[in-house]
């Protein structure tokens, strides 16, 4: 059986640099990922004490750092590297996102982004941003949905170690994950309608990502996201309220 939590966290290490200048530099393609996320967390992390798991090299932290409480965790001692660095106001720790080393009730805010499909126990890791987060605190996470045509190659077929994509999840299963650990779902909406742009840029010359961008993804992506479609998009956002609406 593969040993996931090494595999997971060597290749997150070997690509922090990467990450680092991709997220937290001036790199076009990341930015535009980065801006569709920060425009979710906006209403909620300003004056809160707020957690981030899977912080990477601080790709959001830095952005509240100034106007709210931010502890950012993750697993790869690389990323924590390039996270102090790049926002040294904020707490950093190293951690397993289904072990949390926080008390019960700790945080206003809990998120994560683009971690949940690197996370083995999906369910455990839910647990602990449950556990962790205060009464009528807000959760907001996204997920790969396996209904898009690119979610279900990675779920069904990029099982290598080589792209550590566990899982990719349906919108029913997400449900059923609030349901059950009590959380009133505020907001469910798309991110990213099929193409990742940063991914992109990874992969193709610049100039080349940038065309596919354009052709693909979402010079429409305004209208498709109010439509029948959206249901179909490859990253989609939660927003969710501990113990019910207030």
């Amino acid at each position: 059986m593969l040993n996931y939590r090494t595999t997971i966290q060597h290749y997150f290490d070997d690509e922090a640099h990467l990450y680092s200048k991709t997220y937290t530099g001036d790199n076009e393609l990341g930015k535009e990922v980065v801006d569709r996320y920060l425009s979710t967390l906006i209403p909620f992390v300003p004056r809160k004490k707020t957690l981030e798991i899977g912080c990477g090299p601080a790709t959001f932290t830095r952005h509240f750092s100034q106007s709210a409480w931010m502890v950012g965790v993750d697993f790869s001692s690389s990323m924590l590297e390039f996270a102090q660095k790049s926002d040294p106001q904020a707490h950093f720790t190293q951690a397993d996102g289904q072990e949390l080393p926080f008390r019960n009730e700790s945080f206003d805010v809990v998120y994560s982004f683009r971690t949940l499909q690197h996370i083995p126990d999906t369910q455990r890791a839910v647990s602990e941003m449950y556990r962790v987060l205060k009464d009528n605190g807000v959760l907001i996470i996204d997920y790969i949905n396996i209904k898009n045509p690119l979610g279900w190659v990675r779920a069904k077929v990029l099982k290598s170690t080589k792209y550590v994509y566990l899982k990719a999840m349906r919108w029913e299963q997400v449900k059923a994950l609030c349901s059950l650990h009590q959380l009133h779902i505020l907001e469910h909406k798309p991110v990213i309608f099929f193409l990742d742009s940063s991914n992109l840029f990874k992969y193709l010359p610049i100039f080349l990502a940038k065309g596919i961008r354009v052709i693909l993804n979402l010079r429409l992506f305004r209208s498709l996201g109010s439509s029948f479609l959206s249901r179909y998009a490859l990253r989609q956002v939660v927003i969710a309220r501990k113990g019910g609406p207030s």
